[in-house]
C-alpha cells in the first residue's frame, strides 16, 4: 500500500471513531434521558406521573359528584317553584271562573 493510501485510511478511521464519538454521546444522553422520564411514570418513589394522575382523576371524580349533587338540588328547587307555579295557575283558573274580571 502507498502512504497516501495508509494515511488516507488513518483519516478515514479517526474520522470514524470521531463520529462513534459523538454518537455514543447522544446515546449516553438519550439514556440519562429515558431514565428520568422512567424515574417519573414508574410507582417506586414517593411523587410522580402516576400518582398525580391518581389524584387529578380522584379530585376531579369529587368535583363531579359535588357539581351533580348541586344540580340535583337546584332541580329539586326549580321543581318545587313549577309545582307552586302550576297551583297559583290553577287557584287563578278557578277565581277567573267563578268571579271572571270581563
Amino acid at each position: 500500500m502507498s502512504a497516501e493510501t495508509i494515511a488516507a485510511l488513518i483519516s478515514s478511521i479517526a474520522a470514524a471513531i470521531g463520529a462513534l464519538g459523538l454518537i455514543l454521546s447522544r446515546v449516553k444522553a438519550i439514556a440519562t434521558e429515558l431514565g428520568v422520564i422512567r424515574h417519573q411514570v414508574q410507582n417506586d418513589h414517593g411523587t410522580n406521573l402516576r400518582d398525580d394522575m391518581d389524584r387529578a382523576r380522584a379530585e376531579a371524580a369529587s368535583m363531579h359528584r359535588e357539581t351533580n349533587a348541586a344540580l340535583l338540588k337546584v332541580h329539586d328547587r326549580l321543581t318545587v317553584s313549577d309545582e307552586r307555579q302550576i297551583t297559583l295557575i290553577r287557584r287563578i283558573d278557578r277565581l277567573e271562573k267563578v268571579s271572571p274580571t270581563r
